[in-house]
């Protein structure tokens, strides 16, 4: 099938394809990938490890793998420093699968054609690891760097894609830490955009504990808490995306938005049973949840510019006064689980939705 041809969906439908070739079943498929980290965050050591693990075809944080043969560009090491590395992570013989060079071309001036020239000598290659992504870039004339980032990253995918092959690239982090942590990613977005799966490693300095963020196009995202022990990541604990959206909610707590004549509003429900307080014994603040409403966070402090006493910025006035003043009357609860109106239990909170431009 001809990528550049159009093809209608009922052919698409009955076309026998084949699956997705996953070379860490769940966490790496073929393609393009990317591995982002700050720098010394241990980005060599785990790469190192993963390729003698995919060599072997052993197991990865308890998935198996199929022996595979494996490139390693290792472009900022020297052949010494490798040999040490080996040493450390492996009692063993090292598998013959597993190649290393500490040169190569750049994009679009011969890389390409000296990947493809090692596979046509090793066939039954399944990754090609290029540390770091930066030795292999030429930089673009014009300073365009959304326009160099989609260039190098197109040309690689294709190359992965044309041979069915995992590409990795190992890349830096802003300095500046965010809330996501695919946002960390150095660089423009057109990065993580050309990346089929993309990887970032967390890891705070002199720390033994990390966690590996995982999203890609065929799979669902999942956090990796690994501790390095004798050099090798090992797998603590791992989370689904459903995993992670339900530790950050506490249980019995809702959220909900809505518009008022001056202003958007959050407000929090918590659906417990107040009559039960006194016969389990267990008061609000151990359940964790406040009597009174929390303080605004920094997001919702910076979104009301610098106000800290709760107010709604439209009228200065407290959030119930403001509504109450959209609506010419005093604002009564509402516990009836009717279209427009919140779920019944007891308000916890109301602020401005920073996000307010956002439909929730």
């Amino acid at each position: 099938m001809q990528r550049n041809e159009p093809i209608d969906a009922e052919t698409l439908l009955s076309t026998p394809l084949p699956p997705v070739r996953w070379l860490i079943p769940g966490l790496l498929p073929a393609g393009l990938s990317l591995l982002a980290g700050a720098s010394k965050a241990g980005k060599s050591w785990l790469c190192l490890w993963l390729c003698l693990q995919l060599a072997r075809g052993g197991e990865i944080w308890g998935r198996t793998t199929q022996p595979q043969t494996i490139l390693y560009l290792c472009l900022e090491d020297t052949y010494a420093r490798i040999q040490g590395r080996l040493f450390r992570l492996t009692e063993d013989s090292v598998p013959s699968r597993l190649y290393f060079q500490t040169g190569s071309c750049a994009i679009g001036d011969g890389l390409e054609l000296q990947i493809e020239k090692f596979l046509s000598q090793h066939p039954e290659t399944g990754l090609v690891v290029i540390d770091t992504l930066q030795k292999v870039r030429t930089g673009d004339a014009n300073g365009n760097v959304y326009a160099c980032d989609y260039r190098d990253m197109s040309t690689l995918k294709s190359l992965a894609d044309r041979h069915n092959i995992g590409i990795l690239l190992v890349h830096h982090q802003r300095k500046d830490r965010t809330d996501d942590p695919f946002d960390d990613i150095s660089g423009s977005v057109a990065l993580m955009g050309g990346a089929d799966t993309s990887w970032v490693l967390r890891r705070r300095r002199m720390s033994l504990n990390a966690q590996l963020h995982v999203t890609g196009r065929d799979m669902d995202s999942r956090t990796l808490h690994l501790q390095s022990e004798g050099c090798i990541w090992g797998l603590i604990e791992e989370e689904s995306s459903e995993q992670m959206a339900q530790r950050a909610v506490p249980m019995g707590i809702r959220c909900e938005s809505h518009r008022t004549a001056s202003a958007r509003q959050l407000q929090l429900w918590y659906d417990g049973d107040d009559a039960n307080d006194d016969k389990t014994g267990i008061s609000p603040d151990d359940r964790g949840i406040p009597e009174t409403p929390s303080a605004p966070s920094s997001s919702s402090r910076e979104a009301l510019g610098g106000n800290k006493h709760g107010l709604c910025v439209a009228t200065g006035q407290p959030f119930a006064a403001a509504d109450a003043a959209s609506t010419g009357s005093a604002p009564t609860p509402r516990r009836a689980s009717v279209a427009g109106q919140p779920p019944e239990g007891r308000l916890l909170d109301q602020r401005p939705n920073p996000h307010a431009e956002v439909a929730l």
